[in-house]
């Protein structure tokens, strides 16, 4: 027989003790009664710590944002944390062979195309004995939610080397793709009116490095896009209007915004009249610029033809009286 109890000596400090009991058969006297006692202090010491570090672990699971659960190698879940019984949609099954019933959705790689059975993560980690990394599978259950899931998969072995579970941690990420469709979708609609645009666009750093240009600046200039890249705007100008560019790019900072006219260099060292507007912008942060350059060539050498005729009207004017 085994009995624990607490003894408290002299000192006054509670000691627990386990006892052992057993009988003896005396010859002559009768039965006799064996009882050992055992100082159990590191032990119940000992099975507190664990109990702590249980308790502590499972609220670290209960409160995890990351959805973690457990799977037998036949794909039954046997452990999953609150989120991911949240996550997986998971069904308790408080009197069924395993804690939750089978996985009631469909998975699809990213693209939705069917996952073949040995494509599935638990199914390949246990096939492999290695484990997967950020799978972008798509869920869907019987009632058409459909989830978009990053999931990873790690074995857990025995001491023969044994996959004996798998670890799963898995995020739903259905937003971030949504937000990065919108985002791609903003990306390309701003891209078609970029490159559309009858203007040369540029995108370029505050000091006045090309970080991108459209079509047209390429058409204009006469460089590729891929050559407008990691140029100076300054040299898309002649030496004889850098004092002009330098004095802009220092308005632009003082004042966000400019706007000027300037002569501009081709590749072919050819030069036309440009109409500059620059304004000063940030993403995520970093300040850019966004310079437009417009050919007004043509507006130009009107007004010439315009000043000349007036000149010579005033000439002929003169002239009469």
């Amino acid at each position: 027989a085994h009995l624990t109890a607490e003894l408290q000596p002299k000192s006054g400090s509670r000691v627990p003790y386990e006892f052992t009991g057993s009988r003896l058969d005396a010859r002559g006297d009768g039965p006799l009664l064996c009882i050992i006692g055992r100082d159990i202090t590191e032990r119940k010491e000992a099975e507190e710590a664990l109990q702590q570090e249980r308790d502590l672990l499972d609220n670290i699971m209960n409160t995890s944002v990351a959805a973690i659960a457990v799977a037998d190698t036949t794909g039954h879940i046997i452990f999953a944390n609150k989120r991911a019984e949240s996550v997986l949609r998971l069904d308790a099954t408080p009197d069924g062979p395993t804690p939750y019933a089978p996985l009631a959705f469909r998975l699809a790689d990213a693209e939705g195309e069917p996952l073949p059975s040995n494509a599935l993560p638990i199914r390949r980690v246990v096939a492999s004995g290695r484990p997967t990394l950020n799978q972008h599978v798509i869920a869907t259950w019987q009632d058409d939610t459909r989830r978009h899931l990053s999931m990873n998969a790690a074995p857990l072995t025995s001491d023969a080397g044994h996959v004996v579970r798998v670890v799963l941690s898995v995020e739903d990420i259905t937003e971030r793709i949504r937000a990065d469709r919108k985002l791609a979708q903003s990306e390309r609609k701003y891209r078609r009116l970029f490159d559309a645009s009858n203007d040369a666009i540029f995108l370029h750093t505050p000091d006045g490095v090309i970080l991108d240009a459209n079509t047209r600046a390429s058409e204009l200039f006469g460089f590729s896009s891929e050559e407008l890249v990691g140029t100076a705007v300054k040299a898309l100008h002649p030496p004889e209007a850098h004092d002009t560019s330098r004095a802009a790019f220092h308005t632009l900072r003082e004042d966000g915004g400019v706007r000027f006219q300037a002569p501009c260099r081709r590749r072919d060292e050819s030069t036309f009249w440009g109409e500059v507007s620059a304004s000063l912008f940030q993403i995520d942060g970093t300040p850019m610029v966004q310079g437009i350059i417009r050919d007004i060539t043509a507006q130009k050498e009107a007004e010439k033809r315009t000043q000349r005729a007036l000149e010579k009207e005033r000439e002929l004017g003169q002239l009469k009286s």
